[in-house]
């Protein structure tokens, strides 16, 4: 296993497996915070070799809200994460939690 020098370094490195990125998203999304999907949505991202620059261009975003973002300083809103979920090249989908009634 090679050496990093720090702990984003790896975690970005080890983002580049796809697989990888499903799992810590996925993670990060079960979270209540949607600044803790934001962050990981940022180093999935960078892992693909994004700036802030190309995803602000490319997801249609404002970069200085997206530094916020991506620093928590801001929370993001549900039309960001999506747009940062296309670009990383996952949607947002849901699913039953819990059986449904009969009678529906």
């Amino acid at each position: 296993m090679p050496k990093f020098k720090d702990y984003d370094t790896y975690l970005v490195e080890s983002l580049k497996d796809p697989n990888e990125a499903f799992l810590y998203l996925e993670a990060a999304f079960e979270d209540d915070d949607p600044r803790i999907a934001a962050s990981a949505l940022d180093y999935v991202l960078k892992a693909r070799n994004y700036s802030v620059k190309q995803i602000a261009e490319q997801a249609h975003l404002n970069r200085e809200h997206l530094y916020r973002v991506f620093s928590g300083k801001s929370k993001p809103e549900f039309t960001t994460i999506k747009a940062l979920c296309h670009l990383a090249g996952y949607s947002l989908t849901i699913q039953n939690s819990k059986t449904l009634p009969q009678n529906l």
